[in-house]
């Protein structure tokens, strides 16, 4: 029964603890990145990450620009419960404390109310992005430009294709920027393939018409509206 007691209280301290969070701002040169920390990842050009649910008490956290794939931080951060930990990041990736304030959430709902929000400054909205349920930011059209260039880098085809599919997947494109992709091709048939995969990290499908002109060959054009069309 003694043996008992300290996993007991240790639970009761778990059940009845808020869950950490952690504010971090990236002190660095503007453009888009991608952050982790925990089991979530939030994407944005901000350079300003939220976290929240935190239930791990302390982990690293590793922000990468977006296009250039650079480290700008990777850094072990503890963020206990019933806490919020806000701090920065400074141009040598160092993690700088701001602020360490205890939370005080209402219940489940003030979180997600914007009215008791506004009216509780000290409550925060969830803004998690887990791992598979995650948050995308459009890609601006500098951040593009300097992509595009890197795809234009690789002399194969086959080095454009998966460059530019590893990027896709951490973002959303417009129509109009996949076609300037697609444009970078050699083959008809990579262009197909890149068309397809990029569908569905789209942010406005109803403009893929516009990668007709892309396609050398009307059979690539048809067999890409026979793939979207069973979506």
């Amino acid at each position: 029964m003694r043996k008992m007691i300290p996993t007991l209280v240790a639970m009761f301290v778990f059940m009845t603890s808020q869950a950490g969070e952690l504010y971090v701002k990236i002190n660095s040169t503007p453009g888009s990145y991608y952050a982790t920390f925990e089991n979530q990842a939030v994407y944005n050009n901000s350079g300003i990450f939220r976290f929240f649910e935190l239930i791990g008490d302390h982990s690293n956290l590793l922000v990468r620009h977006q296009v250039s794939q650079q480290v700008m931080a990777n850094v072990h951060i503890s963020v206990p419960y019933n806490q919020r930990v806000i701090g920065e990041i400074n141009t040598f990736g160092q993690f700088i404390l701001i602020e360490s304030q205890p939370l005080n959430y209402i219940s489940w709902y003030a979180q997600q109310n914007p009215f008791v929000v506004q009216n509780h400054p000290g409550i925060c909205p969830p803004m998690t992005h887990p791992i598979g349920m995650m948050s995308y930011q459009q890609l601006s059209e500098a951040d593009y430009q300097a992509f595009l260039e890197h795809v234009e880098d690789e002399v194969f085809d086959s080095g454009k294709l998966a460059t530019a599919q590893n990027f896709v997947k951490k973002t959303r494109m417009s129509a109009e920027q996949i076609k300037g992709i697609a444009d970078v091709f050699t083959f008809d048939e990579s262009r197909l393939r890149w068309a397809k995969f990029a569908y569905d990290y789209c942010y406005n499908p109803a403009n893929y018409y516009k990668l007709d002109d892309a396609f050398t060959f009307s059979s690539n054009r048809d067999a890409l509206k026979a793939y979207i069309a069973k979506k």
